[in-house]
């Protein structure tokens, strides 16, 4: 008995020895055929070859190495990090699918020179469920590049870049996606070329903040709807990135814009440069800047929008007059962004961890035929969640904040509680509804910190500073 264990031994022995042979020929390359396997073999400088199949990424959870790992909303995230010189392809289809709402399909992490080729990426929910993340998600990674890949089925983003460099799709194809089909904030060298853009809701379809240049080339544009085809936020790339990236710059060439229905084909930021595209059956055709908002301030702001703000004051301000007659005081370090189709601004932190919004949350009023104070509030506020849910996918839950007061000649009222973003992140929040004659007017501070919302701080100050008009100060 004692012999027959140790041949089964040896025999064990063997086959690993063999396996060790085998793979000896080339290191850097390793073919698997099943999620699990996958996972294992991420790895540095290494190539890694997908058998033709799906890949269900469900099957899998529990299974980590060194550099992959699970993250996200009900751990559904596959969580690549640390990597270098990383490929992965497939071959004669391939399909990587998440069940996950809540979490990115896949997530890269502080890597460098990775790509993708030949890969299929999915999301199958149940008919009730709605998408809370997006497909591809990376974060500090300088060199990620997508060949012949599909993004398909329901997302927030399809896919989502923040302080990442040289990013490129070729031959790609994103449909179905519920916020957008890209959303990069803090990105360098970005480029999409060929492929398609499809069936995807735009709010907007494309986004770019705090970045550099974003090239679209030989792109077919079709059957997309919503907000803005395209949205620029102004500003410097956030984030460790060489260089300078200055005003963000978003460039089509050669597109087919086909069957798209957006209000407007550029949000409030700066215009996009659209070279030798063709346009059938849109919302916009060779007039797309005509049915852009102005980026132009200098006359008082988006065009049509009746909004306005001020250069510097001597104690650092900037002051902001917004279409219901209300204005504000904000520090000048902090950044500005209009939305000027639905009279709504936003103010963000230097930090990226606060951000402010003015808006109107209902055209109310609290004269005498109208609801008491108190119930005009409440359902101001019940209102204002109902739009940010149905427009946003932000979950807002408010509580008032002691009874209704007069300040700066507006009767008011504050709210505090939390805030749940699509992508299942949290924020504290506190909200002030302010009673504008007609219009009530919603100020909401969202927050990382809870201690940023509290007194003294610069949310205080710019909550405290509403007034009707366009004086005075913080």
């Amino acid at each position: 008995m004692i012999r027959l264990r140790r041949q089964a031994a040896a025999v064990a022995l063997s086959a690993a020895a063999l396996v060790a042979f085998a793979q000896q020929g080339d290191p850097g390359t390793i073919t698997v055929s099943d999620a699990a396997s996958l996972v294992r073999a991420i790895a540095p400088g290494r190539t890694i070859v997908l058998k033709g199949g799906e890949y269900r990424l469900s099957t899998a959870r529990g299974v980590t190495s060194p550099y992959a790992s699970w993250s996200g909303a009900g751990g559904g995230e596959l969580r690549l990090s640390g990597l270098r010189d990383l490929t992965i392809r497939g071959e004669g289809g391939v399909s990587i699918v998440s069940d996950s709402a809540g979490a990115a399909i896949l997530g890269i992490y502080d890597s460098e020179n990775v790509s993708f080729a030949g890969l299929s990426f999915r999301r199958d929910l149940a008919d009730e469920e709605a998408a809370g993340a997006s497909s591809l998600l990376a974060r500090g990674v300088k060199g990620l590049s997508m060949d012949s890949c599909d993004f398909s089925g329901p997302a927030l983003y399809a896919i989502e870049i923040h302080r990442s460099s040289g990013v490129s799709l070729r031959k790609s194809r994103v449909s179905g996606a519920d916020s957008g089909a890209v959303y990069a904030e803090g990105a360098e060298g970005l480029a999409l070329s060929g492929g398609t853009i499809s069936d995807c809701q735009g709010s907007p379809l494309l986004y770019l903040g705090e970045s550099g240049d974003f090239l679209i080339e030989g792109v077919g544009i079709s059957g997309n709807w919503g907000d803005d085809l395209v949205e620029l936020r102004s500003g410097e790339p956030s984030g460790d990135l060489s260089g300078d990236a200055g005003e963000p710059s978003v460039r089509f060439e050669d597109c087919e814009f086909s069957d798209n229905d957006f209000q407007y084909f550029a949000g409030s930021g700066p215009l996009p440069v659209v070279a030798g595209c063709s346009f059938r059956d849109n919302s916009f055709d060779e007039d797309w800047e005509a049915r852009s908002v102005d980026p132009d301030v200098s006359e008082g702001g988006p065009a049509d929008s009746g909004l306005a703000y001020s250069e510097p004051s001597g104690d650092g301000l900037r002051r902001y007059v917004h279409s219901s007659g209300l204005s504000f005081s904000y520090p000048a370090r902090w950044a500005l962004v209009e939305y000027g189709r639905e009279a709504r601004v936003g103010v963000f932190a230097p930090d990226d961890k606060s951000l402010v919004l003015f808006l109107v949350a209902s055209r109310a009023s609290s004269q005498a035929s109208s609801p008491p104070a108190p119930k005009l509030f409440a359902d101001s506020a019940q209102a204002l969640a109902e739009k940010l849910k149905s427009g946003s996918g932000i979950v807002l839950s408010l509580e008032a904040d002691g009874e209704p007061y007069t300040d700066n000649g507006l009767l008011s009222a504050d709210y505090a509680g939390r805030a749940t973003m699509k992508s299942g992140g949290r924020a504290a929040v506190r909200a002030r509804f302010m009673d504008s004659g007609g219009l009530v007017c919603a100020m909401l501070a969202f927050a990382d910190d809870q201690s940023a919302l509290e007194s003294d701080g610069d949310i205080d100050g710019i909550f405290s500073s509403v007034e009707r008009g366009a004086t005075g100060g913080r």
